[in-house]
């Protein structure tokens, strides 16, 4: 069980850390109050364990310092004939109201010997002198984490300002190994949990997201990622625990970790099995084992030998599992690829045999209890398989991983950890509490402010403000209607998302950022036409546009709705929009999923496809405008451009066939043009050259579909289970022109 924490009702004031920002806030109909600075009714809430007892010094500026303790009744503080009531609770302060012109507001707590301390600092001051009108009550957020990191969350945030996005993830619940490492790519990765490996101290997690060590007394979790760690891949099939050390099945290899800083690689070729991954290892009398798709390796005083299926060995074309019991070898798999029947050998005494029966389901206790799974079920046998019962039942997909010397059974659902003993529940651990939720990630955004908005296909949404991870869904807010996001824009204020399924159901969910508040706009049930909706995208009047799949353009501002019908389709729909944004003169582009770009002036359409002679392709995933005001189309033969005369070049992406399914295109500081493609090319283009990323430099399998770069000029780019970020110089010129080669046909290059 996790140690609960105590916190001490007598606190040291430390001296503090303050946070400052300009803060305007938006006006309500509560009682007016006055000065250069008024705020009415702040909250701030304290997230994270509930405390017993906290300190808070507030600073004036008549320089008295007000210091109490909460919770307690509420109380009158009286400065400079400025009354304010306080109120306290166990995870929150409000203050109901207060003028001056500026005020600290300092909380500190003790766990044990962790002091921590933090301020926010208000500095508004308004026009002239005047006074403000009435002031809306506002809630402002504090994440409480490890003492010296200052983690203030604020929000409202309102006048743009850039904020100073690095590396460096605050100390806290969830650290990622060798972060502050100065190479060119950093990884951040949600796990998938494949496998599990149990110490004195720690549960060992393999993941579909690298290799992770949650804490088992405090529930902190060191994420080890490639490229920051030797690890070789990010996909981890399996981990087990011989001898001390760690030995890790990977997609592109297999590691030995001493669980503290010794690392021993054997890369794919080094074990002779080919490019395949790795999955399963064990290790039998000092000898590891690993098995993949095209065979088993073994490896004894440094050498591998590799047996492939054969006539003296095994006849499995895919060998899927490999276990150790008493000294000896069994593998498991298929004689032919699409077999749903799973033979097993046995290796003992130098020979292969085929084996009776299969290996047995599940895992098993050290009393010999067998567990296994049925989808979301959970079964036990007494008998060695024989006869099963149905013990727990869960809401997802359930995984038993292992069992623990006190007979307590270890349960992995996608990135959760659960023991259960005694027939329940006994301990959770569970990355989404500590970890960023980055699986799936459709569109990247940057706001004004430097934040980061990932939309995902049915994680929500996840914000990263340069400190802090932040994720909204529906199973944690009832307010937000949707989970898949499939079209996405940000302003400062809002956030603007396009809930959709694959089918193209869904609506319209706006996310105001002050109030933390969803709003939701559904067909049928509001003035939205219909489902479907990407490509949303908003103008400099703040007019934002959302073209629905029953070929409507809704554009809505302020609560009010127009409805622009497009050009009369062939099949009466828009079937799928991709990407939407607007060009220097307010024109609206919007890409689709096979009827090429459509232009809308504000008066009329215009069309570019195949039928027109200006594409090769009407499949248009991806736009983006670069610094000449010429628009780049990521399409399904290749990049697109438009150049100025309105002719259109295509040139092909290194590598890549005629047949581009999925990707983006988004435009550097240097002017030159990203591309994602088919989830397997990351590509650079300035004009005339190409640079290309192959996905093992940030130890993954696939590049996903979404691009963007942080105030600080990086990339961040989508992967199969997270996010890489691109911090190096590249060897590849920057592009000042633009492309003026348009004359001849689009089809030469």
């Amino acid at each position: 069980m996790h140690a609960k924490k105590y916190f001490s009702s007598i606190f040291l004031l430390l001296t503090f850390i303050s946070l400052s920002c300009n803060l305007h806030l938006p006006a309500s109909q509560s009682a007016p109050c006055t000065g250069n600075l008024c705020i009415d009714g702040v909250q701030i809430k304290l997230k994270g364990q509930k405390l017993e007892t906290y300190t808070v010094q507030l600073q004036l500026p008549d320089e008295k310092t007000l210091i109490f303790s909460c919770p307690q009744p509420p109380t009158i503080y009286e400065s400079a004939s400025i009354q304010f009531p306080i109120q306290c609770t166990k995870d929150s302060i409000t203050l109901i109201s207060y003028t001056p012109e500026n005020l600290s507001l300092v909380v500190n707590w003790e766990n044990g010997s962790v002091k921590s301390d933090y301020a926010l600092v208000y500095d508004t001051i308004y026009p002239n002198g005047s006074d403000c009108p009435s002031c809306k009550h506002t809630v402002v957020e504090m994440s409480l984490k490890n003492a010296g990191t200052p983690v203030a969350s604020l929000f409202p945030t309102a006048t743009p300002t850039a904020i100073p996005i690095n590396s460096q993830i605050p100390q806290g619940k969830w650290i990622v190994a060798g972060e502050d490492t100065n190479g060119d790519w950093l990884v951040y990765s949600t796990p998938s949990i494949t496998a599990i490996a149990l110490d004195e101290n720690y549960i060992w997690a393999a993941s579909y997201g690298g290799l992770l060590r949650w804490d088992r007394t405090t529930g902190n979790v060191l994420h080890y990622l490639a490229p920051q760690t030797p690890l070789p891949d990010n996909d981890v099939d399996d981990v087990i625990l011989y001898d001390g050390k760690l030995y890790i099945a990977t997609e592109t290899g297999v590691a030995i970790f001493d669980r503290k800083d010794q690392w021993t690689i054997y890369k794919n070729d080094d074990i002779g099995l080919g490019e395949d991954y790795s999955k399963a290892i064990t290790v039998i009398n000092g000898a590891i084992w690993v098995a993949n798709k095209t065979g088993v390796a073994y490896q004894s005083d440094g050498q591998w030998q590799t047996i492939k299926s054969g006539q003296d060995t095994f006849s499995l074309e895919i060998v899927s599992r490999i276990v150790s019991q008493q000294d000896e070898i069994y593998i498991e798999g298929a004689e032919k690829l699409g077999d749903r029947e799973n033979i097993t050998y046995r290796y003992a005494d130098q020979k292969w045999e085929k084996f009776d029966t299969n290996l047995p389901e599940g895992i098993v206790a050290p009393d010999g209890t067998r567990w296994k799974n049925d989808g979301k079920e959970v079964f036990y046998s007494k008998d060695n398989g024989l006869n099963w019962k149905l013990v727990f039942k869960w809401q997802d997909y359930i995984i038993p991983l292992a069992v623990d010397e006190q007979g307590q059974l270890y349960l992995a659902t996608d990135s959760d950890i659960f023991v259960f003993a005694n027939n329940q529940i006994v301990e959770a651990y569970r990355f989404t509490d500590v970890g960023p939720e980055l699986n799936f990630i459709n569109i990247i955004r940057l706001d004004q402010s430097g934040r980061l908005w990932f939309a995902t296909d049915g994680r929500g949404l996840t914000m990263f403000d340069g400190q802090r991870w932040q994720n909204w869904q529906p199973e944690t807010r009832n307010d937000m209607r949707h989970d898949g996001i499939r079209g996405m824009a940000v302003t400062n204020e809002k956030v603007y998302a396009g809930g959709s399924s694959a089918l193209g159901e869904g609506g319209v969910m706006i996310y105001d950022i002050a109030l933390d508040q969803w709003s939701n706009y559904w067909p049928g049930e509001s003035e939205l036409s219909g489902g479907g909706v990407g490509g949303i995208a908003v103008n400099n009047l703040g007019q934002v546009y959302f073209p629905t799949a029953t070929g409507i353009l809704d554009i809505y501002e302020n609560g009010e709705w127009q409805h622009i019908s497009m050009k009369s389709l062939s099949n009466g729909s828009l079937i799928n929009t991709s990407d939407g944004t607007f060009d220097a003169d307010g024109n609206y582009w919007l890409g689709t999923d096979g009827i090429g770009i459509w232009m809308y002036d504000g008066r009329q359409w215009k069309v570019y496809s195949i039928e027109t002679g200006d594409l090769q392709s009407n499949r248009v995933n991806a736009l983006a405008f670069d610094m000449n005001g010429q628009l780049w189309a990521e399409t399904g033969s290749g990049l697109a451009v438009r150049c100025n005369d309105d002719s259109w070049k295509t040139f092909q992406i290194p590598t890549m066939s005629e047949n581009i399914l999925f990707g983006d295109v988004a435009i550097d500081s240097q002017n030159r043009i990203w591309v994602t493609a088919n989830f397997d090319i990351l590509a650079v283009f300035n004009g005339q050259d190409w640079l290309t990323f192959t996905s093992d430099v940030i130890g993954e399998t696939i590049w996903d579909e979404a691009i963007t770069f942080d105030a600080m000029g990086r990339a961040w780019i989508s992967t199969s289970s997270g996010v890489a970020i691109y911090q190096g110089q590249l060897s590849l010129p920057s592009r000042q022109s633009a492309i003026t080669d348009c004359s001849s046909s689009p089809n030469d290059d």
